[in-house]
């Protein structure tokens, strides 16, 4: 469930009007409000003045010492105008365009306040209840749900299988930010009561964060339920936004309508007679790792007839990973292993077997065995697991193989791998650049070899790398083979000519390999490095290709339009010209966004790869208009970061820019 603030949805839809496409298609929005551009003229279409109208702020809070910078949405905007956050004047105001201005927040006291536009030649509007002066190290609960499951059995004193909990806080947790302000509790208690109004007679246990969620702008929490006596209990969540002050009580469907004991989760706690019929050490037979780092995920399976049938988990089960001397059994000797415990994988469901994992963490070097064990009776008895499975017994030469080296380990090759050359205007990033890096006994197989650092620099033609500035650099998992690669971009600001490297640490960043297109094995050479040109690119032609008209309902996307751009000696081809900045724009019939680009909105366009049938580049975007009305729209192109740009309509830039030949959007319900 995705629980939003109506003034984020409003500010939302309003600034981001164009959703990058591909492959013919575009991401679907959520709806906005009813605020945003109307007819043709400012109105609903008739021959009224342009009003002066507040829609939306983002964001709509910051702290009560001011200094927010907030993007203030509407229309009716002039030169000059004031803002104020409540009684408050606002710090410094940027009038972008008689659509959008930028205010910078004065302090006030926390709270709601109105935010109120004043033109210079007179007239003011104000949104209400606009702008939030929060401190930041508190939030409130909007919203929360208990997630999953709606019923779980597990044994008397046994942990069960974990319950999620969702919540929501304006503010706080959007987007992949974690609440830290939040804390969450999963309890149970008799059947039939209410937490909410009885919390006393409801056991409670803390839960914990999930940071592997972030479908939607909700946290989520996870935690297990033990309980020492058998029966049927009923579950819930609760989360508190001030430390445990005060609880906001959440079921199956939600807090929105109070808390309702028909709503909440059943636990079953019963006897259960559970026997391990098998169990393996799954995957990986071998792994490496450095002092302190962890591995990579080991995997192990467990049957237990009638309990880890099917896809739910058998609560009974405890799992651990171990690891020790490889000359020591683990099933003779287990206190002379080091034992960590396991989790229970839900993502299998293939089988009867449940699947646990976990991780080693080892600050020696060295080589070491590894197995799982499993127990049924809560860590009295254990069942011993290696890789042909508890059959036969447990052998030290089916266990796994650690080993543990590094702290001062060096990278044995690295390499940059592509492209060779490329180019830039100031200020634009660059093409992706990709590196490659061997480390033996690290690298080999899938995934990122664990304690690898990478970095892409750029320094002047010629230079020491010692003098390149360096970017991180982050793993690319779509490459398999014995070499893991590394990819990032170059943001230039200066023209000019560069060299650029990859660098790799194998210890930390306390030393490094640096690596150009030949490899690392003969050192670095300049000659070797990669060539980046950075300087303005002058546009020869553009145009604003397809449809020349097209249609929308408010707050809603309109079909992909199309605008293509020829720069000399660079789009020629299939190979795309970088370091251009596209945007799609739409504002007033008869305005001339040549001469007053700040009266159109204007939006990024992104490349189109799947052109390539003339020397031209094309790009795509769509258009999210608020209001009804007619408009006009067209493309820009810019070759020098946005400093100047190139106006295109349907005729194309060689015929000059009119306003009769811009493409026509018609908005209507």
């Amino acid at each position: 469930m995705r629980r939003r603030a109506l003034a984020c949805d409003l500010c939302l839809a309003f600034v981001l009007a164009v959703t990058l496409v591909a492959c013919g298609g575009h991401a679907s929005k959520q709806d906005g409000g009813d605020g945003g551009l109307d007819g043709a003229d400012g109105s609903d279409g008739g021959d009224q003045p342009t009003s002066l109208e507040v829609i939306s702020v983002d964001p709509d809070h910051g702290p009560p010492a001011g200094g927010t910078v907030a993007l203030v949405s509407g229309r009716g905007f002039e030169q000059g105008a004031g803002v104020s956050f409540g009684a408050n004047d606002a710090q410094t105001v940027n009038v972008v365009s008689s659509y959008q201005l930028r205010a910078t927040t004065p302090p006030g006291a926390p709270g709601r306040v109105p935010v109120i536009v004043r033109n210079p030649g007179g007239g003011s509007a104000s949104l209400a209840n606009a702008f939030e002066y929060r401190d930041e190290a508190t939030a409130t609960i909007g919203w929360c749900s208990l997630q999953s499951p709606a019923a779980a059995t597990t044994a008397p004193g046994l942990a069960s299988e974990p319950f999620y909990g969702r919540v929501y806080s304006a503010g706080c947790t959007d987007g992949d930010m974690h609440c830290e302000a939040i804390s969450g509790q999963v309890g149970h208690g008799p059947n039939g009561s209410d937490p909410s109004a009885a919390p006393g007679t409801w056991s409670w246990t803390d839960a914990t964060y999930n940071p592997g969620h972030a479908g939607d702008d909700n946290d989520e929490y996870s935690a297990a339920v033990t309980e020492p006596a058998a029966g049927t209990y009923a579950v819930a969540y609760r989360f508190s936004a001030d430390g445990g002050a005060g609880w906001t009580y959440c079921d199956l469907d939600g807090s929105d309508n109070g808390f309702d004991p028909a709503q909440a989760a059943s636990l079953t706690v019963a006897d259960q007679q559970v026997e391990i019929s098998w169990c393996a050490l799954r995957y990986p037979p071998v792994t490496t790792t450095q002092p302190d780092v962890a591995t990579e995920p080991i995997f192990g399976r467990v049957f237990a007839a009638g309990c880890t049938d099917g896809a739910s988990q058998c609560a009974n089960l405890t799992g651990q990973l171990g690891w020790g001397d490889p000359a020591v059994n683990p099933s003779v000797d287990p206190a002379a292993w080091s034992w960590v415990a396991a989790g229970y994988n839900p993502a299998h469901a293939d089988d009867d077997n449940d699947e646990h994992l976990a991780s080693i963490t080892e600050a020696a070097q060295g080589s070491y065995a590894y197995a799982y064990r499993f127990s049924a009776d809560g860590g009295a008895t254990w069942v011993y697991c290696d890789l042909d499975g508890s059959d036969n017994g447990f052998a030290l030469d089916q266990a796994g193989s650690l080993t543990v080296s590094g702290g001062g380990q060096q990278v044995d090759w690295c390499t940059l791998q592509h492209p060779a050359t490329t180019g830039t205007a100031p200020g634009v990033a660059t093409e992706p650049i990709y590196g490659q890096v061997y480390l033996v006994g690290c690298t080999e197989g899938s995934g990122a070899c664990a304690g690898i650092s990478a970095e892409l620099g750029i320094g002047q033609e010629g230079a020491d790398p010692a003098t390149f500035t360096w970017t991180p650099a982050s793993h690319n998992p779509g490459v398999e083979g014995n070499n893991d690669e590394y990819v990032a971009s170059l943001t230039p600001a200066d023209a000019g000519s560069y060299d650029y490297a990859f660098r790799f640490s194998a210890d930390g960043g306390v030393s490094w390999l640096v690596c150009d297109l030949d490899g690392s094995d003969n050192g670095y050479d300049a000659a070797q490095a990669g060539d980046l040109q950075v300087q303005a690119r002058t546009i020869d032609w553009c145009n604003l290709q397809y449809p020349p008209n097209t249609s929308a309902a408010p707050d809603s996307d309109t079909e992909v339009i199309f605008g293509r751009v020829y720069v000399s000696g660079c789009s020629d081809g299939a190979d795309r010209c970088h370091g251009l900045l596209a945007e799609l724009g739409y504002g007033q019939p008869g305005v001339d966004p040549s001469s007053a680009p700040q009266d159109y909105l204007w939006f990024p366009a992104s490349y189109n790869g799947g052109h390539a049938d003339d020397d031209n580049d094309e790009y795509e975007g769509v258009l999210h208009p608020m209001g009804t009305g007619t408009f006009s729209y067209a493309y820009r192109f810019s070759g020098d970061g946005g400093a100047s740009w190139s106006l295109c309509d349907l005729t194309g830039s060689a015929d000059g820019f009119s306003t009769s030949n811009l493409g026509a959007l018609t908005v209507s319900n």
